[in-house]
């Protein structure tokens, strides 16, 4: 990607505004010319919850909590935040194998839908961070996906880059 037109082509969905000059600045900056960085260098890390994922009006693991304490004929927990919602997590499947939470996780995932959008969680990304992420890899970047949780957790990422140290 040399020219401003194949960067144009590269991140449609992105408004030509200061953010998107500033990004296409950088890469062009970091990848190209005589002091270009070395493909072994170039690296990025995404948060998966609010960056790349939908976390509002809350995460899909706050939406897998609440589902489960519903299931379970409880009030629902106070959650402020992602280490609140694995501590409530933590004590509903206490006892429990991990395989067990797991197979509750993807059933969760494969039938819930986001209150807002009413679409499969797993699909509610930011298409302009996936363009990036695909420009990224075509730079011959490492693209990391982290979060806040265990892999094992119920979270849904992009079909590509998944899990934090997973290179897409």
């Amino acid at each position: 990607m040399i020219n401003a037109e194949e960067w144009k082509v590269s991140l449609p969905s992105w408004r030509d505004g200061s953010a998107r000059r500033s990004v296409i600045a950088f890469l062009q900056e970091i990848t190209q010319g005589p002091d270009a960085l070395p493909v072994a260098d170039r690296v990025a890390a995404f948060d998966n919850d609010g960056t790349l994922a939908c976390e509002k009006p809350h995460t899909a693991l706050a939406g897998f909590l609440l589902d489960r304490v519903a299931a379970a004929g409880s009030a629902p927990p106070e959650v402020g935040s992602g280490h609140d919602v694995l501590r409530e997590l933590g004590v509903l499947f206490a006892g429990q194998a991990t395989a067990q939470y797991a197979e509750q996780a993807r059933r969760y995932l494969t039938r819930a839908r986001h209150p807002r959008f009413q679409r499969p969680y797993p699909v509610l990304t930011y298409q302009p961070m996936l363009e990036l992420i695909a420009v990224l890899h075509a730079l011959d970047f490492s693209v990391f996906m982290c979060r806040a949780v265990p892999a094992t957790s119920c979270g849904s990422s992009p079909a590509r880059p998944t899990g934090c140290g997973a290179n897409g």
